[in-house]
């Protein structure tokens, strides 16, 4: 059986049990365990991804290099430059960095449901099936920065001074963490307002235009930087994504509309959840011209992870809950079926 299956699987088992824990204890117990596969995958995975050798080798040349020298001779974010430097006075095995980097992300995210989700559990399912979390061993600073991006729309209640400044923490370990400072306000819109709703429209119709002319727009951008990445396949510039990319937002969404009754959007939570879907949605839809563009859908993809369970728990009755989060597990086992024969993460 495949890793990812099994996962998937175990995690299911505790999806099925989850919201009938109401002990505290139990509860942390329970979600610590339901983690371990994902954290062990995660820490662990070894040379299997495409950038796998390129981060040990920036690991093992930062590793010996003086961090003023570091700073000057490389080309990385501060932020991961130093992660690295500082993994480095404790071991010379790139897995510590891997080891670091998953307790960063895995810890945020289970910060995420801890306070969000009425089903860790599913939260976590959903994570590694439609929330794409395995691409964290390829993109190993992007799906960071993703991860640092959460405590900053975890703050938006306290202020646009605190999101900032997890915005430009994020950044220091992938600069595009900053498109998030513009995000800001789309995230709190309420769609079923006139106002927010013209301002969905003018976004809808530039998404539009940008899918049009993506090609002039990319040439324009790299006559100025990223010259090496249009030559090249690998880095998506010059190739897009085949329109399967848009099952998994398209199914969110469609999901969201069944149960529109269950919307607040008085709810922090409803708009957050409704307008990340919505840029989840734009993003890949441009990524199908340039495919890049991508890695930027990373940073709307996680709170989907606690919206869809939220919606479930706003039936009444606790047997609808249940029979919509199994719905939710059995989709996610037949997602994980489906994409687990990419070889660029295969395990062993």
């Amino acid at each position: 059986m495949n890793v990812y299956l099994f996962s998937g699987i175990y995690i299911a088992i505790f999806s099925i049990f989850d919201r009938f824990i109401t002990s505290s204890l139990v509860k942390k117990i329970y979600r610590i365990l339901v983690m371990i596969p994902t954290f062990l995958i995660s820490a662990f995975h070894g040379n299997i991804s495409v950038d796998y050798i390129s981060y040990r080798d920036i690991f093992n040349a930062v590793r010996i290099t003086p961090l003023l020298q570091a700073i000057q001779n490389f080309n990385i974010e501060p932020g991961y430059l130093l992660l690295n430097k500082f993994v480095g006075l404790f071991t010379d095995d790139f897995v510590g960095v891997l080891f670091i980097v998953t307790l960063i992300n895995l810890g945020i995210f289970y910060r995420l449901f801890n306070k969000y989700s009425d089903n860790f559990a599913l939260s976590l399912l959903l994570l590694i099936s439609f929330g794409s979390y395995y691409v964290s061993f390829n993109l190993i600073r992007q799906y960071l920065a993703a991860s640092i991006l959460i405590l900053a729309v975890m703050s938006i209640e306290k202020g646009f001074s605190r999101y900032l400044m997890w915005v430009l923490i994020a950044s220091t370990f992938h600069s595009s963490a900053l498109l998030m400072i513009i995000i800001y306000p789309i995230l709190n819109l309420r769609i079923l307002k006139i106002r927010d709703f013209i301002f969905y429209s003018i976004g809808i119709l530039m998404l539009f235009l940008t899918v049009i002319f993506a090609s002039n727009f990319i040439g324009f951008i790299t006559q100025f930087m990223y010259q090496g990445y249009l030559n090249s396949n690998a880095f998506g510039i010059s190739i897009g994504n085949e329109l399967n990319v848009l099952v998994r937002p398209i199914f969110v969404g469609l999901y969201v509309a069944l149960l529109n009754r269950n919307i607040d959007q008085s709810s922090l939570i409803d708009r957050i959840g409704i307008n990340s879907i919505f840029l989840l949605f734009c993003f890949l839809l441009l990524s199908t011209q340039i495919k890049m563009i991508e890695r930027l859908s990373y940073f709307f993809a996680p709170y989907m992870t606690v919206y869809l369970p939220k919606l479930n728990s706003r039936f009444n009755n606790i047997i609808y809950q249940f029979l919509m989060d199994i719905l939710l597990i059995i989709l996610c086992l037949i997602f994980i079926i489906l994409t687990q024969r990419n070889d660029i993460f295969l395990l062993p």
